[in-house]
């Protein structure tokens, strides 16, 4: 009996270690980094991205996640590192987002505020 009792904890501490390390994981991603693609120019602060795949994320995750970044999706261009503000979304879907602002005709939409998936507040940009 003892030697059952042993082997059911250490089955216990290793699928607990491994979920602990999932869960690490997870929370070591603090840039937030979100793939969205346009299929229209869109507008964000001083620019105006063409259609096509770009990359958002917190550029600062370890200080005050203020400073968002715009790449290109080989990360070998940055379109933006701007300032944002804080944004809530009251919603119970936490997929990643993008927010677009109204626009007229043949003006691109501008880009409001950014959730990144899992998250209820996101990046709200400054113009």
């Amino acid at each position: 009996m003892d030697l059952r009792r042993i082997i059911r904890t250490m089955c216990a501490v290793i699928v607990l270690c491994t979920l602990a390390g999932a869960w690490t994981d997870a929370a070591m991603t603090p840039a937030r980094s979100t793939y969205f693609t346009f299929n229209a120019p869109v507008v964000l602060p001083g620019i105006v991205l063409a259609p096509g795949t770009y990359i958002f994320e917190i550029s600062n995750p370890n200080t005050s996640a203020d400073a968002v970044q715009v790449l290109d999706r080989n990360r070998s261009k940055l379109y933006l590192n701007a300032l944002t503000a804080p944004a809530d979304r009251h919603t119970r879907d936490l997929k990643a987002e993008i927010v677009l602002g109204e626009s007229g005709r043949s003006v691109p939409h501008r880009v409001e505020a950014w959730f990144a998936e899992g998250h209820t507040t996101g990046r709200r940009f400054l113009y």
